[in-house]
């Protein structure tokens, strides 16, 4: 009797600690789902601005919710930030193949979150059974 006493506590930690992973696992979800989002924004801002008339006054970020107006010069040409403060010059075209690029690392990393949570799902339904 004190085995099955035991055992049933073991099951019940285990439990626990995959319905911790789960949560952790949702809230990486929601955090990528944010992320595709932020992507989806700046590709059609990029798509906006490639037609948008050269001399155009527009609003350019200063900072998140800080913007400063000018004046659009250059309609095709971006200055892209590729780290260790560097930045090249990239066509508006360039740059939505980058992001499309990172979009779909993205969208994998959400897939394989996905799996991995169903797994989870799938034991602790097996646990929870097993307890029963």
């Amino acid at each position: 009797m004190e085995k099955d006493s035991q055992e049933l506590q073991q099951r019940h930690m285990e439990m626990q600690i995959i319905s911790q992973q789960m949560q952790q696992i949702q809230q990486q979800l929601q955090m990528i789902e944010t992320q595709l989002v932020e992507v989806a924004s700046t590709k059609e801002a990029l798509s906006d601005l490639e037609k948008t008339k050269t001399g155009s006054e527009i609003l350019a970020p200063v900072s998140n919710g800080i913007f400063v107006k000018g004046s659009l010069s250059d309609n095709q040409k971006l200055s892209v930030n590729v780290g260790s403060g560097v930045v090249v010059e990239k066509t508006i075209p360039e740059v939505i193949k980058i992001i499309e690029e990172q979009e779909q690392e993205i969208k994998n990393a959400y897939e394989n979150l996905t799996e991995e949570l169903q797994k989870m799902g799938t034991k602790a339904l097996e646990l929870e059974n097993s307890m029963n």
